[in-house]
C-alpha cells in the first residue's frame, strides 16, 4: 500500500473533518494509504494557494473543488482586469 506524500500535513488525514469515523476511515484507506489520483484535496494544490484549500474539502468534493477554482479564477481575472483592462 502506498502512502501520500501529503498525510503529515493534510487536515483530513490528520484531523476529525465532521464526517462519519467509519465514512472518514474508509476515505483514509482508499485516498490516503492507497490510489490518491483521484483526491480531490490532492488536485487541488494543482491549482489553489494552499492557502484557499479549506481544510474540510475531503477526498471526493471534486464539483467544490471546481467550484472554488472558478471564483478564485474570478478573483484572479478580477484584480487583472483592474490594472490592465485590456488583459484578458
Amino acid at each position: 500500500m502506498t502512502r501520500c506524500q501529503r498525510t503529515d500535513g493534510c487536515p483530513f488525514f490528520t484531523d476529525e473533518v465532521g464526517y462519519s469515523t467509519e465514512l472518514q476511515e474508509e476515505m483514509r484507506r482508499t485516498y490516503c494509504m492507497g490510489d490518491n489520483s483521484g483526491c480531490a484535496r490532492l488536485h487541488a494544490l494543482d491549482i489553489l494557494p494552499l492557502t484557499r484549500i479549506p481544510d474540510d474539502l475531503i477526498p471526493t468534493e471534486h464539483d467544490r473543488l471546481a467550484e472554488l477554482a472558478a471564483a478564485f479564477e474570478r478573483e484572479v481575472c478580477e484584480r487583472c482586469l483592474a490594472k490592465d483592462p485590456g488583459c484578458c
